[in-house]
């Protein structure tokens, strides 16, 4: 095994054995896929799914955001899938900034490693992890669909946020708003790559 601090199964381990923050008593959820992804997509923390198949992404929003994924054209090969907050939060509770602040490290580690083209931010908590804007008010309809840059480890990426496919269980209207996002995300893409 390769003594490199961000070796990907050294991640996964400090994810695992995490105790910095009040969660460690609950599920660790490390990231998933591609070993080499275009987009590293960051969503909130994990579900009861989540949390009980050790996997992010795998229950209904999951299926969800395959889909989608699926229908603008990425494949799995494209993508790695993580969490802002690597525990499930109890009674399924929005994980606070404490709880992103004390996850960042482990974030930072699976961005610096896949070295994406672009991440992908999934509502408000991925984009808090991911911009640091914590202001009042904040609502991820204000940044959604657009592209940001950010600098992890001294190189700067391109972010890009849309609602937590989540939001469209219980608000159908999202989807298509979700499904426009991607579109724009994958012809991005497209152009970047030439």
């Amino acid at each position: 095994m390769s003594t490199n601090i961000f070796d990907i199964a050294k991640i996964r381990d400090a994810v695992l054995k995490c105790e910095k923050c009040p969660l460690k008593e609950f599920v660790h959820v490390p990231g998933d896929g591609s070993t080499n992804p275009d987009i590293l997509i960051v969503g909130e923390a994990p579900g009861r799914t989540e949390a009980e198949l050790g996997l992010p992404f795998v229950g209904a929003s999951g299926g969800l955001l395959r889909m989608f994924l699926n229908l603008v054209g990425f494949e799995k090969e494209d993508y790695y899938i993580t969490n802002a907050v690597k525990c499930r939060p109890p009674g399924n509770s929005t994980p606070g900034m404490l709880h992103i602040d004390e996850c960042k490290e482990h974030l930072d580690r699976e961005i610096m490693f896949y070295k994406p083209l672009v991440i992908v931010g999934l509502g408000v908590t991925a984009s808090l992890a991911l911009s640091r804007d914590s202001s009042p008010g904040y609502r991820i309809s204000d940044y959604r669909g657009t592209f940001y840059k950010s600098t992890f480890g001294g190189i700067e990426y391109d972010i890009f946020f849309t609602y937590h496919p989540a939001a469209a269980l219980y608000d159908k209207s999202k989807e298509g708003i979700i499904l426009s996002d991607l579109k724009t995300l994958k012809k991005f893409i497209e152009k970047k790559i030439g």
